[in-house]
């Protein structure tokens, strides 16, 4: 790590702003305005060619990137840094990020059309057959590069990111493959060919082989996985963004904290169930009928005169001891009572805190979201997508002793305008004042 590099990650940020600013050069002064140079080495994700000027073959981690892995929302959300954020948001960042939400939306729908069209006209026979292909290669040149990327990493260190990362690599990587499979396995189950009428494409998925089963699993995984990516795709929205995160948040830590304590108290309630009737060492599938009463209060569903398997008397109640009714009523109603009014309201209140906590720095969550799509893009993009001018952010400063050219940004600021303003309305005494001759 360098100075600010290492402030970036553990340091303050008034230091970050200190050795940051020491990276910045004055370019003019006029009057309380200023401009400064900033060079983007070590600062922005390099380009290829100047990772290749290092010379050691290393991949290095620029300020921007250990920002984000260190999680600073306070480095993030004001200063220097911010702006250039900003800057490549306006610049690329949001265009991409909005045109691939867009490409996922289509083929959700190409997806939904080609599951629910029956192709029995020309017509609807022409809309399936186009969001089969549709599907099959829109993510084709996707495919060519995380292949590439694959073999040229190596899988482990092909997986080595952050999770949202990895989740469009995957996509990516596996949407193509799946969907030939599934536009091949559909062609040769439902294209036929009729003397009269010439080809003939009427798809009627069933069980009956092996080839539908497939394609009709594939399809499954398929679907799920582009409407996952749909919902990913909203990241990059401000206006949703932060529900996103709210949404994954309670997933990853709410809920799983919820299901490892309903899991003692499920476990445990079906196993004193499953003793109370005298059921066990009866098998596994007695203790499955257990877990179905113990979870039934989950869902808000009682019987008090559930039986358990056991005979039933002439009354229409179960065959049992007073002590052995007593006890699996009292049974029941714990489980009732602890699991139906304190631990589903308990979750409930868990996601409101988890709410509350992302809704009041939604702001600055979405930053942190936003600078890890912006980084993400730096590192899949080519360095000729990069430098092109539709996607380059930055101005080049060429140098002819070495050679080389160098990435560096102007940032103009207004700095000390009240005392400027202050200091103009005082008079110079160093100025004798003009004769009033002059003056009239």
């Amino acid at each position: 790590y360098t100075p600010l590099q290492l402030a970036a990650a553990l340091g303050s940020l008034h230091m970050f702003d200190h050795l940051f600013n020491k990276r910045m050069t004055i370019e003019w002064v006029f009057g309380p305005v200023r401009c400064r140079k900033l060079y983007l080495a070590d600062i922005d994700v390099p380009l290829d060619s100047e990772e290749k000027e290092r010379g050691d073959g290393k991949s290095s981690k620029s300020v921007v990137e250990i920002v984000v892995e260190s999680q600073r929302l306070d480095l993030l959300s004001k200063g220097q840094l911010k702006k250039i954020l900003d800057q490549k948001w306006s610049k690329y960042a949001m265009r991409i990020c909005r045109e691939r939400f867009h490409t996922s939306l289509w083929f959700a729908v190409s997806l939904l059309t080609l599951t629910s069209v029956t192709g029995d006209t020309p017509v609807t026979m022409a809309a399936l057959v186009w969001a089969e292909l549709f599907c099959g290669f829109r993510y084709f040149k996707h495919f060519q590069r995380e292949l590439v990327r694959v073999l040229r990493l190596g899988l482990t260190k092909y997986l080595s990111t952050h999770g949202t990362h990895i989740e469009n690599r995957l996509y990516d990587l596996l949407t193509c493959p799946f969907c030939l499979t599934i536009l091949g396995l559909r062609w040769h189950v439902c294209l036929t060919w009729d003397k009269e009428q010439g080809p003939v494409y009427v798809c009627r998925q069933s069980q009956d082989t092996w080839k539908s089963q497939v394609a009709t699993y594939l399809l499954l995984v398929q679907s799920a996985m582009s409407f996952f990516h749909l919902f990913q795709g909203m990241l990059g929205f401000p206006e949703y963004g932060h529900f996103v995160i709210m949404l994954k948040k309670m997933v990853r830590q709410d809920m799983v904290k919820f299901f490892h304590i309903y899991t003692v108290f499920l476990f445990g309630f079906s196993h004193l169930f499953y003793i109370v009737f005298f059921r066990q060492n009866q098998g596994w599938a007695e203790f499955g009928h257990s877990l179905n009463v113990g979870f039934k209060p989950v869902l808000q569903q009682v019987d008090l005169e559930d039986c358990f398997g056991q005979d039933i008397g002439p009354d229409g109640s179960c065959e049992t001891s007073e002590m052995t009714g007593w006890f699996r009523f009292i049974l029941i109603l714990m489980n009732f009572f602890l699991v139906s009014l304190v631990l589903v309201n308990l979750f409930i209140a868990m996601m409101s805190s988890t709410y509350d906590r992302v809704n009041q720095q939604s702001t600055l969550e979405w930053n942190l979201v936003r600078a890890r799509i912006i980084t993400n893009l730096d590192r899949e993009l080519s360095n000729q997508e990069r430098i092109s001018a539709e996607n380059k952010f930055w101005e080049d400063d060429e140098s002819e002793d070495t050679k080389t050219t160098r990435r560096f940004l102007t940032f103009t600021t207004m700095e000390q305008r009240p005392e400027y303003l202050k200091g103009a309305e005082q008079p110079n005494p160093a100025i004798e004042p003009l004769p009033e001759a002059l003056l009239s």
